[in-house]
């Protein structure tokens, strides 16, 4: 039988590059959605569709650079999926002072991105996932003081005396996120990366990023998104 080709486009930043998820650096083959070493979106659609993969997600990026990652995709391969998770680099940009702000740029962000994907390559389904859950990685990982060093250069937000409004944030941004991709036919909101509890074990050593157990825990908590795409379990 002959498999029908898909090109999987993953959109976003540290997160979905595999940063530091195994070595030092982007582990691409371990992203929870384009990676070959675990079971990532990617792999299930591979039982289904010979899937061709094009991760243009950044380490650091944050919303504004959506758009510029979109233009990546060549325009003569028009992609039939996309993974897109951006924003946690706006949560993690919060002082105490931008709450407003950094709502105001993720939402017009992502209207913007959602809007050039569907002018663009209007076939395109699109999971746009939630954001991570900053209240849960504090309270397990808080208790080991060498994340907090590791958190003043990953996101010094989580260092500050307002993490609480931080945390709020954070709910609130993945409520806006849901309700602006409600608009959109060919996209779907995930929200269990944020309702997921990432113990020390799911953790890499760098106290913010999703380890290799942690990526294929997004993987799979996400997939429910990606099954429904395709009608597929």
């Amino acid at each position: 039988m002959i498999k029908e080709l898909v090109l999987m486009v993953a959109l976003g930043d540290s997160i979905t590059t595999g940063f530091n998820t195994k070595d030092a650096g982007d582990n691409r083959d371990y992203s929870w959605s384009t990676g070959s070493e675990i079971e990532s979106h990617a792999f299930f659609l591979k039982d289904y569709y010979d899937v061709e993969i094009l991760n243009v997600a950044r380490a650091g990026s944050r919303t504004v650079d959506l758009e510029r990652q979109i233009k990546l995709i060549p325009l003569d391969r028009a992609p039939e999926y996309i993974t897109l998770m951006s924003g946690n680099n706006n949560l993690c940009s919060f002082d105490g002072t931008n709450y407003n702000e950094i709502l105001s740029g993720i939402v017009g962000d992502l209207i913007g991105a959602l809007n050039l994907i569907e002018e663009t390559f209007p076939n395109a389904k699109v999971m746009v996932s939630s954001l991570a859950n900053f209240e849960s990685l504090y309270e397990n990982m808080s208790g080991h003081r060498r994340c907090f060093l590791s958190w003043s250069f990953a996101c010094n937000a989580l260092t500050n005396d307002n993490r609480t409004e931080l945390f709020a944030l954070g709910r609130d941004a993945n409520n806006l996120l849901r309700n602006l991709t409600s608009g959109y036919d060919q996209v779907r909101f995930d929200e269990e990366f944020f309702r997921s509890d990432f113990k020390k074990d799911l953790i890499a050593v760098d106290c913010f990023h999703p380890n290799v157990d942690g990526q294929e825990v997004i993987s799979l908590k996400t997939f429910q998104t990606l099954g429904d795409f395709y009608d597929i379990d």
